[in-house]
């Protein structure tokens, strides 16, 4: 075992549920690292809130969300939502689950999961998913994302996740190493606001993009053609 991930493991938190899963490896991994903030990304926040006014009914995603800082901002910001957060990690998800204020719980629940196939179809108004489709071994000159995170792994996932949106809901896509333009799922999609890039991007074939100013990180699925 290397020796950097031996002494994170010894360690324990977070950095250990971080070497763990270097280490195993599971099937539908993504980024190991689980760092995350409360209210992170407000310039994101700020224009998911503009275009999806609170409503009693909304039900919101948030994938990948580590130990729930992005869920307890989003209960903030929506308290009579019915949110999700999901997570491929047992140890963060329960993590999340102590965390939980015990008045919340009737309409927060979280979930130990992969990918979004647990869920149905067209089920919710806001899907987020921050710093989950990347890698930052990828963040150091990478020409092509094949050996660390290839696009094949990540296109299922996000195709999944995607659908999930209610027609006329809202994906926010942030600090990704792809574009969600380049997926299948995007067909039913269209953008809403750009942001100035974060995270370095890699194509269809895994090769690194040319660097863009801005990237779309907020869509909006379209309502079904009438006829």
């Amino acid at each position: 075992m290397p020796v950097r991930l031996a002494w994170r493991l010894a360690r324990g938190g977070d950095r250990a549920v971080t070497a763990w899963l270097v280490l195993t490896r599971p099937a539908g991994l993504m980024q190991p690292d689980g760092v995350t903030v409360a209210d992170r990304n407000p310039r994101l926040l700020r224009a998911i809130q503009a275009h999806s006014p609170d409503r009693a009914d909304l039900s919101l995603l948030s994938f990948g969300g580590s130990i729930g800082d992005e869920v307890f901002t989003l209960r903030r910001l929506y308290p009579t939502a019915r949110i999700t957060g999901i997570d491929i990690s047992r140890a963060r998800i329960a993590r999340c689950r102590e965390r939980l204020p015990a008045a919340e719980a009737a309409r927060t629940r979280f979930v130990v999961a992969n990918s979004a196939a647990g869920e149905g179809r067209a089920c919710h108004d806001l899907v987020v998913a921050n710093s989950v489709f990347r890698h930052h071994a990828l963040d150091d000159g990478a020409v092509s994302s094949a050996r660390i995170l290839p696009f094949a792994r990540v296109e299922p996932v996000m195709n999944r996740l995607a659908a999930t949106v209610k027609p006329g809901g809202l994906f926010a896509l942030r600090h990704a190493n792809f574009r969600f333009e380049d997926m299948a799922a995007a067909a039913e999609f269209e953008p809403v606001i750009g942001l100035t890039r974060f995270a370095v991007k890699f194509g269809r074939d895994d090769r690194r993009l040319p660097d863009a100013p801005i990237e779309h990180c907020l869509f909006r699925r379209r309502a079904p053609a009438q006829g």
